[in-house]
């Protein structure tokens, strides 16, 4: 029997979010012929031509992007789509295209709330006309599915969870006192580097001597609000980098605005890492621990900090969010939904 055949539509193949997922998705499923249609940084190019089976860059412009998603679905007659991340979406769904396509979002953009609410509403009713055009949703979290099944009362939804992508490694019973703070993800309005910097001035104000970290890149002036505050920005690293960023001596603490679910909170618990997280709709019902503002994120990473039996209970938190969201359920989930949509036998 020929292998499935996959069709990956992204405008945001880069260092982290979504390229680490497809990429983790390609590993866990070396039976799946799979194909990339990008943009993004070039610098990954060669390490995809190593991981699909055909690499073809999309043009720029929107228009052009959604005819050369149409042309290339045309020419590899896939048996699925698989369109990740809102732009993804538009370029996979704007014109019919021979294949059933699954449409990813990574976190819906109208779900944040700091937008106007016009901008909000455009966002919505966009994703409300292109979500009959999808033969499923994947979503990360009991929320996600919430939003998705508001778009379309008869969206057809998958819970598809995220893994670690990094190598999981035993928690020794050997504790670090930490020195550093760690957050991981691409410099943007989406993870509020704004509210990392206020986490920074209140450990100040607490005299706390920990050290922040941002892991990733993006806006310039996102990324100058966080020097300015005297927090480190390390720019995307490879994965042993980000392993000795996320590994002893370290606490990780995200503090999106609104998610899908990040992969970086699961490889920072996979590594053993502490982790505290904001209090957004995508954590909820997790066992992980919860900020709702700069404050009681500075209260908490302190006590971190002095006290190993909240490190411990940190830890525990975290390794139990593993236990649901690990590589052989993300296998099966992903599996089940690729076969089923191009009619195959499991």
């Amino acid at each position: 029997m020929t292998p499935v055949r996959v069709l990956h539509v992204t405008d945001s193949y880069v260092g982290a979010g979504v390229s680490r997922v497809l990429e983790r998705l390609v590993e866990l499923t070396p039976e799946v012929e799979h194909h990339l249609l990008w943009a993004g940084d070039s610098g990954l190019v060669d390490r995809a031509r190593e991981r699909y089976s055909t690499v073809t860059e999309l043009p720029r412009g929107h228009g052009r992007r959604i005819l050369a998603t149409s042309r290339v679905t045309a020419r590899l007659r896939p048996d699925v789509v698989h369109a990740h991340s809102s732009w993804g979406g538009l370029y996979a769904r704007a014109l019919a295209v021979r294949a059933p396509v699954v449409y990813q979002p990574h976190c819906y953009k109208f779900d944040d709330g700091r937008l106007a609410a016009p901008a909000r509403l455009a966002f919505r009713e966009a994703e409300r006309a292109l979500a009959r055009r999808s033969a499923a949703t994947i979503v990360l979290s009991p929320h996600e599915q919430r939003l998705a099944r508001q778009l379309h009362r008869a969206a057809v939804t998958a819970v598809v969870p995220n893994s670690a992508t990094v190598p999981t490694a035993e928690v020794t019973p050997t504790d670090v006192v930490p020195d550093r703070v760690v957050m991981v993800g691409r410099i943007c309005s989406q993870k509020d580097p704004a509210f990392f910097s206020d986490v920074q001035r209140c450990l100040r104000a607490r005299g706390s001597t920990l050290r922040m970290v941002w892991v990733g890149d993006g806006d310039d002036g996102g990324r100058a609000m966080l020097q300015a505050a005297g927090i480190e920005v390390t720019g995307w690293l490879d994965q042993d980098a980000l392993v000795a960023q996320l590994s002893s001596g370290a606490l990780y603490f995200h503090c999106a605005r609104y998610e899908g679910f990040p992969v970086s909170v699961l490889d920072a618990a996979a590594l053993g890492c502490p982790v505290v997280v904001r209090d957004i709709a995508a954590f909820e019902g997790t066992p992980l621990t919860r900020c709702a503002t700069p404050e009681s994120a500075a209260d908490t990473l302190v006590d971190a900090a002095a006290h190993a039996a909240t490190r411990a209970r940190l830890r525990a938190q975290a390794s139990a969010l593993t236990t649901t969201m690990g590589s052989a359920a993300q296998r099966d989930a992903v599996m089940s939904l690729y076969t089923r949509l191009a009619g195959r036998p499991r």
